[in-house]
């Protein structure tokens, strides 16, 4: 009896298809080609189009983990009895959930890269911040307004003194009538 394919008329392979070859020697050259191509295809499927909003997911990504490091040891507690670290692991998530999608999304939308850092701000203004709280308490809450704002002005661009002073004068009113009348805080209005 004929094999089917014989009684097709082939002779060895259906339809006289040759098999691919089974046992091939590649070369080191061939591997490494491989490896370039295969390289280079990784660099298209993830090629970032929007880096400053790749950076920005990443750091908020680096903020949550960094809270979720250190609020570890807090009880959580339930949604009916929220403990100490409920609110700072629930917020911690969220960042890093919206952290997630905007560097995603800066992988597949186009945005604008990233620019050199403006160092003078940023430390001016962390030194702002230490500066009212270690002195809020002595110097009281309108001398410390002045003190911060005349020292947060000159992280920004030029403002002349007029605009300057009427900002000065209507934070220290917002200031007192927020914390000192509102609030009721225990906050000096005046030096002591």
């Amino acid at each position: 009896m004929l094999s089917p394919i014989r009684a097709a008329g082939c002779k060895r392979w259906p339809c006289g298809a040759e098999p691919a070859a089974r046992h091939t020697k590649r070369t080191f050259s061939d591997n490494a080609a491989d490896k370039r191509v295969g390289q280079e295809a990784l660099r298209a499927m993830i090629q970032i189009k929007g880096p400053r909003d790749f950076a920005a997911g990443c750091t908020f990504i680096l903020i949550a983990l960094f809270y979720l490091w250190f609020g570890r040891n807090l009880s959580i507690g339930s949604s009916s009895f929220m403990e100490a670290g409920y609110f700072p692991r629930l917020a911690a998530v969220a960042l890093a959930l919206f952290g997630a999608i905007i560097a995603v999304r800066a992988v597949a939308i186009d945005g604008p890269g990233l620019e050199p850092w403006a160092w003078r701000p940023l430390l001016i203004l962390t030194g702002c911040v230490v500066l009212f709280g270690l002195i809020i308490t002595r110097a009281g809450l309108v001398l410390t307004t002045v003190l911060v704002v005349v020292a947060m002005s000159f992280a920004g661009g030029r403002l002349s003194w007029t605009r300057l002073a009427g900002f000065v004068a209507a934070l220290v009113v917002f200031m007192v009538g927020l914390f000192h009348f509102g609030l009721g805080l225990a906050i000096p209005v005046w030096p002591q």
